[in-house]
Order: structure tokens, then sequence, then C-alpha cells
């Protein structure tokens, strides 16, 4: 019997308009220009918008335009040859038109012909897909090499990394990177900060809140001690306004001993001006002795560039036996004020007629507030400000378009000038989890030269010949970090954009580029005589390698649910053991420049103990308890110098004790009390050696004795006997008291409602630390 409802909705049905008959419509695009909603040019084997990207192996078509348009004008497709083989199994009384036996030999040969192009173009694509995933897993030492492991290997039927699989499964959420960002405060106080800045970290670590609440809460020692601090502080504060309403001091005034004067000088040159290049040793120095012959005749411009430059280094310089005035250390008060003077006196010059000096001290106002820790919640303001600066003079365009009317000496300075602030100002832009001012910025300032600064001077008719990138100089950072600025420009502005969606295949591409970067950095070799370059190297190195751990911690907390992500929890965690190691290098050979200048050994500790604290595969396979001691030994050491840094330290001993207590399946209760004794041995040492507050002055001064030096130990029947940390904090606290006369109820025992962490959670990132 014939099926009416069957017959009309047959697709052989020969009274049916072929132009009524809805065919799907063929992509012929690219899928990569499809998935960005851009014009595509077709060209085979890739498209030339993926050549002109740089992964041309990526590129792949869904079908062949020339298949698919022989496809389409086929007389019967593989879908209609299959439906009527299935109509006619299913009703042979049923009577079909006559459709195919109407196709003649030569259609049927059309169509043969025409399903072997196409599998040929899709056996052609599947080949381009491996050879893309073969390079990227040859390239991808940053996913396995760097872990030091071989890729595991495949299971047949296992999916891995394929660009067009799990499309909605391989992309960052948008609530999650929203969440990822801090936005804190009420009303016009509030505050942002991007998902770079290190304290975002904490909106995916509530454990380490509630742990952190419950080891103040157990201990009050921690209050208490801090409230003593704060008296000093308090007082301390006071000793300085009484001493700055009746001292007046110039720049001359504040300059150093000329020994004093010239290690730190030397320093610096040794340290921050292999780095950022802002300064001409030879012009310099010869400025320098002629200075010293006499000082109150010299450049007011040349005492603040040595002010500043004695500034940056001044806590760095800095030995045992460690001394303080309250919470500071004698180092960087000193600092403070030299900055304090040198900015206000900045103040008062003319903008009008600028010289190289006015450059020079605004760079090194910026270099000694970032290592001095100075209004950390302004330096991305006040680089970009610094920016825009430069930007205004000009010195983002090619000094050889001013046709003459500058010397050769400075056009390369200002390509330094201008390659030193950019860095500087992407560094603060990526701390805060802000965009640059360089995202976008049409800028044509060429690279520096990577030459000497011996190769050139102030009488040069020409530009020497630049040196071989694998030839170290004092230039060779900025040379060497241009290749890379416009990647790092990108993915900051990436991983700060809140509406970024960041696919993992994308992510794998980035992770690429950044390791062809990183073997692109020279080894150079330390011969004797010269200037190391084991400064330099690391600073090139962390720089890219910062990028890879936030590309990766977004997929690496989804490792819980999709299992292949668990491969970027190891990135995370070895990247960062690799930052810890190069800052530890540094340190351990007397070098502190980095560790006081960035703040890679905060973000990395918490990046290791976050990953091993939601994984228990890198828990049993990661030894991370040496590398954590030698972490919260260097912080600890850098609140030695600079007296700062409480807040940072405390977190961070939190979170290892956190981890700890899950790892060694110890009890809560006994890692939150070694966490507070970590915290508070630390505040003991700097209670214990205070300086005599009512001596110190608003200058420097040479004569200051620490109070409790001398009670280090007691004799006890004739036996010296060295004294407990605690004991050695509550003498040392009492002649402390005694000395300012400040009333002793002031000590007392505050409310832990004073310091609650959810006080300190609403300050904002930059007041953790």
């Amino acid at each position: 019997m014939f099926n009416k409802n069957l017959a009309t909705s047959s697709p052989f049905r020969d009274d049916l308009p072929t132009g009524d008959r809805k065919r799907r419509r063929t992509a012929v695009s690219c899928y990569d220009c499809r998935r960005r909603k851009l014009r595509c040019d077709r060209s085979h084997p890739s498209c030339g918008r993926c050549q002109k990207a740089g992964h041309p192996e990526s590129c792949t078509y869904d079908l062949d335009p020339l298949a698919a348009t022989i496809e389409e004008h086929s007389t019967l497709s593989a879908e209609e040859a299959d439906g009527a083989r299935t109509n006619a199994s299913t009703t042979p009384s049923m009577h079909v038109p006559n459709k195919m036996a109407a196709v003649t030999s030569k259609q049927v040969s059309n169509d043969i012909s025409s399903k072997i192009l196409l599998q040929e173009t899709k056996i052609a694509q599947l080949e381009r897909r491996i050879l893309y995933l073969e390079r990227a897993s040859s390239k991808s030492t940053g996913v396995w090499e760097s872990l030091g492991r071989s890729p595991p290997a495949t299971k047949l039927g296992e999916r891995q990394i394929v660009p067009e699989l799990d499309r909605l499964n391989t992309q960052q959420n948008p609530s999650e990177q929203n969440k990822t960002m801090l936005f804190k405060g009420k009303g016009f106080k509030t505050q942002f900060y991007g998902a770079s800045n290190p304290a975002s970290l904490f909106a995916h670590f509530p454990e380490l809140r509630s742990f952190m609440k419950g080891a103040i809460t157990h201990d009050s020692s921690l209050a208490r001690i801090r409230s003593n601090l704060k008296t000093l502080d308090t007082r301390r504060k006071n000793e300085i306004e009484k001493a700055s309403a009746s001292t007046n001091p110039s720049l001359f005034d504040l300059l150093p001993g000329r020994d004093t004067a010239d290690r730190l000088v030397r320093l610096y040159f040794s340290t921050f001006e292999t780095t950022y290049r802002i300064l001409h040793a030879p012009t310099f120095w010869k400025e320098y002795q002629s200075f010293w012959e006499d000082p109150q005749k010299g450049r007011l411009e040349f005492a603040a560039i040595l002010l500043l430059t004695i500034a940056s280094v001044h806590c760095i310089s800095t030995k045992e036996p460690w001394t303080f005035l309250a919470e500071n250390s004698p180092a960087r008060e000193s600092a403070l004020l030299w900055i304090k003077v040198c900015e206000i006196w900045l103040q008062y010059q003319s903008e009008k007629h600028l010289v190289l000096a006015s450059f020079q001290i605004r760079c090194l106002l910026l270099l000694a507030k970032q290592t001095n820790v100075l209004k950390t919640k302004r330096a991305w303001t006040s680089a970009g400000t610094l920016l825009r600066f430069a930007m205004s003079a000009g010195l983002h365009r090619d000094p050889s378009l001013l046709n003459g009317k500058i010397s050769v000496f400075d056009q390369e300075m200002r390509r330094r000038l201008w390659a030193s602030m950019v860095e500087l100002e992407l560094q603060a832009s990526f701390d805060r989890g802000m965009p640059s001012l360089s995202t976008g910025l049409s800028c044509d300032c060429a690279p520096p030269l990577n030459i000497n600064d011996e190769d050139i001077d102030e009488s040069s008719k020409e530009l020497p010949k630049p040196k071989p990138s694998q030839e170290y100089t004092a230039s060779s950072y900025l040379q060497i970090s241009q290749t890379s600025l416009s990647l790092r420009v990108s993915l900051n502005s990436l991983l700060n954009d809140s509406g970024s969606n960041i696919q993992y295949q994308d992510m794998l591409l980035y992770d690429e580029k950044i390791l062809q970067c990183l073997e692109a950095i020279p080894c150079w070799p330390d011969r004797e005589g010269l200037q190391s370059s084991a400064l330099t190297r690391a600073l090139l190195d962390i720089q890219l390698r910062q990028y890879l751990v936030l590309l990766h911690s977004p997929f690496a907390r989804q490792a819980g649910s999709h299992s292949r992500y668990e491969l970027s929890r190891m990135v995370c965690c070895n990247t960062s053991k690799i930052i810890l190691d190069q800052h530890s290098n540094l340190t351990a050979s007397g070098n502190f420049a980095l560790c006081s200048l960035r703040i890679d050994v905060f973000r990395a500790i918490l990046q290791i103990c976050h990953n091993n604290f939601i994984s228990t595969v890198i828990r049993s396979s990661f030894s991370f308890s040496p590398l954590l001691d030698t972490a919260l030994a260097m912080l600890e050491e850098k609140i030695m110098r600079l007296g700062v840094g409480f807040q940072e330290y405390w977190f961070s001993s939190a979170a290892y004790s956190l981890v700890r207590s899950i790892s060694s399946a110890g009890h809560s209760s006994s890692q939150e009390l070694q966490a507070i004794d970590r915290f508070t041995r630390v505040y003991y040492r700097i209670i214990a050696f205070q300086e005599n507050l009512s001596k110190a002055s608003v200058l420097p001064s040479r004569d200051r004795k620490s109070i409790a030096v001398e009670s280090n130990v007691t004799n006890l029947g004739g036996r010296p006997v060295l004294l407990d940390a605690h004991s050695l904090a509550t003498n040392a606290l009492e002649a402390a008291i005694q000395e300012v006369d400040v009333p002793f109820e002031d000590f007392d025992y505050v409310d832990l409602s004073g310091w609650t962490l959810d006080n300190v959670w609403t300050l904002g990132p930059n007041d953790l630390f």
C-alpha cells in the first residue's frame, strides 16, 4: 500500500522543484578565519592570514572548495544514496520514482571522482594536523622539557590537543576571569587589580583565608607584636616631623661621604645599569670625579642623579647586623629621604627646556621608588606618567628624523631611555594587572645598539657598528628584550582583559612563542675581569616565564574536572620553581637587586602552594619543602634589608603551612602554630634590634647605635647563655619603651578584631604586602 506521508517526505520526489530543496551552505573559509570572523582568501594549503600569523600548519578547511562544488552539483549525494537504500529496504512495496535508474554511467563516474577528490582533501588536512601536533609536541619545552619529562604516549582513541575538538571545554570561563580580578571598596573609595596581580590568586584560594583566620584567632602574639611595633612607628613618625620642622636640607647637604658614595655607585652600575640603561658610564664618571672636588659648585641635576642612584641600591648594599627604626631599616629611611627631597626639587624645575638629565632623573626616581617599595599603589600610574612625558618629547619616534639637529650620542641615549621606560612601565602594568600604555602605540624608535659605553661618547660623529647578540654588553638586556616586547605587551593585555576568552589551543600557541623567545636568549660566558651577565640573563628569563605561569593558571584550576589540564598544573609549579631558582642563585651570589625590585618570589610561592593544595598528583611527585624554605628565607632577608614586606611574608608562610598540613597529614592547629611562630620570629628580630629613636634625626647619621646589641647574652653564674628570641625581644622592647618614654599602657593587648583578615582584605592587594 502506498504511504502518502512517506512519499511526501521522500527526498526523491521528481515533482519537487530543485530550487525548493534547501541545501546546507558549504563553508569554504578556513576554520581559524571563521572562528575569528575574518575574511579568508581561501588559499591552499593554508590561507594568507594563517601564514602571516606564523602558524600555517593549523590552517584547516572543512571541505576543499573544488570538492564541495563538485559534490554540490552531483546528481546524487552520498546522503541521498543512503536514504534511497534505507527507504528501499524498509518499504519494498512503495513506489519510488526511478531517479536512480536514470543515472547514467557518466554521472556515476563523476560522483565517484568527486568522492575520491573529497577523500584525498580530507587526508591532506589530516596530514597537516598531524604535522602541526608533532611540531607543537617537539617544541613545547615549557610543557614537557621544562618538567624534565617526556610526553606521555597517546593511547589509541584518546583525544589530545586538537584545535577543533572540545571547543566548549577548552576555553577559559569568562566568569572565572572576572572572579580572578579584584574590585574592592565602597562608593568612590575603590580599587581594581587585574588577573596578573599576585593577590588575585586569593580569590581561588579560599582555604588559605580560613587557615589564616584560624591562626590569628588561636594565637594572640601576632596582634600584640603588631600593636607594639605600631606604637614604635608612631613615635618614630613624631621624631621625623619634629626634625623636619627645624631642618630644610638641600641636595648637597644629603650627600653621604665620598667612600660611601663610591661604593654605592659602583654597586648601581654592576646591577641595575646592566639592565635598564639610564646613565652613560664614561660621561657619568668624568663628571663624578670633578663633582667631588667641590660639591657645592656642582650641577644640581647631577646631585639629584647621584642621590637617586645611591638610593636605588642603598638597601641591597647593607649587611648584618641589621638595625631598625620601628618597622623600617635605617638604610631605607635614608633612601626615602633622598627620594622625597629629589621629588620635591623636581617639581619646581621647568619643563620648557629639557635636557638629558631631565629624563634620567625621572627614570631613576621611578626605579628608586620601586626598589625601596615606596608608594607601590601608584607605581602603575607613575610609570604611565613617565612614559607619557617621554612621548610628549617624541622619544617614541626615530631620532634620525630630526635631520641632523641631534648628535649621534644623543640619538643612542634617547633609544636607551625610551626602551628602559617601556620595560619599567610594562612590568608595572603586569604587577598591577592593568593594560600597558604600549598597547597599540605607534612607535618607530629603533632598539638600542648592542655596544659598550666606551664605544660611543659625546664627540662621536657616527654610530659604531653593533656587536652580535652573542657578545655580552651592558646594553644586551634592552637589545634582546626588544625582540619579545610585542609578545609580552599582547599577553599582558590578553591576561588582564575581563572579556578575554582564551582557548586551550591558543594558549599552547602562545606557550610555543614564549619558548622560542626563551631559546633565543644567548648564553653569555662569565669571563674573568668582565661584567657578570647573570643578572641580565635572569631578568630576560623571568620576564618571559611569568607570562607562561599565568597562561596555564586558568586551565590548571580546571584540572579537577578535566584530566588533560593536569599538565598545566605541572607547568605552573615547575615554571615557578625555575623563577625561584633564578632568584635564589642571584641572592646566593650577593646580588639582591631583582628580589628588591620585583615580586616574583611572592607570586611563585602562592602558585606552588595553590597547585600543591588542589592536586594530589603534584604533591606526590614534587618535593616543595626545600624550595619554599629557601623562598621564605629570601622574603625574610628582604624584610631585614628594607623593613617592609611583612604581610607578604605572612601570607607566604601561612600558605606553606597549609600545604604541609595536608601533604604530611599533620594537624591543622599545629601547622597554624608553626606559621605564627615563623612569622613572629621575624618580628622578634626587628624589635630586638631597634635603634635609639630619640637620637635618630631626619638626616642620615653615622652615630646610631643599637640599644639591644649588648643584650644578646647574659651572664648567669659566670656562664654566657644565649637568650631565646622571645626573651631577647622582651628585653629589647622594654629598653625601647624606656628610651622613647612612651606610657606602658600604650603597649597593652588589643582586641583581635583590630587586625583580622577581613580588615586586611578590604584594603586591596597591595596592602597585603
